[in-house]
């Protein structure tokens, strides 16, 4: 674990493949996954949350004025026969989540999100939706 290679951070992760009903001695390598580290001096101001499948990963950090919601994704790339009707659910649980905390929270979102929204290239139905939820 990471708290095995410094003490001085913790964390919270999740991994694509967590769910799967297989002994974790026999289970492939994961293709993915996501987690949030921080100093362990803000400890008393972390509090991970439920929100969000496998694929994303939600802390709340307490301040003075407001609190924070901070996110970390990894939306599905588009190597799957299903890729865009998985990356729009994906889209759709990100969207819910900042529903759920936009009026109390700040919102930070980073992550994978396996799309390039460089204008000089060209379009499709993903990079479409994704600039539909940015907005």
């Amino acid at each position: 674990m990471i708290s095995d290679i410094n003490c001085n951070v913790n964390f919270a992760a999740k991994g694509v493949d967590m769910n799967e009903p297989i002994l974790p001695v026999s289970m492939p390598r994961g293709y993915g996954g996501v987690g949030i580290i921080w100093n362990t001096n803000i400890n008393h101001l972390i509090r991970p949350l439920d929100d969000g499948s496998e694929k994303i990963q939600c802390i709340e950090l307490e301040n003075s004025v407001r609190r924070i919601l901070v996110v970390s994704v990894y939306l599905p790339s588009n190597g799957s026969k299903n890729h865009q009707i998985e990356y729009q659910e994906c889209i759709d649980e990100l969207h819910e989540i900042c529903q759920k905390y936009i009026s109390t929270h700040h919102i930070i979102i980073g992550g994978d999100i396996n799309e390039d929204l460089n204008a000089g290239k060209p379009t499709n139905q993903r990079k479409e939706y994704l600039k539909k939820f940015i907005k």
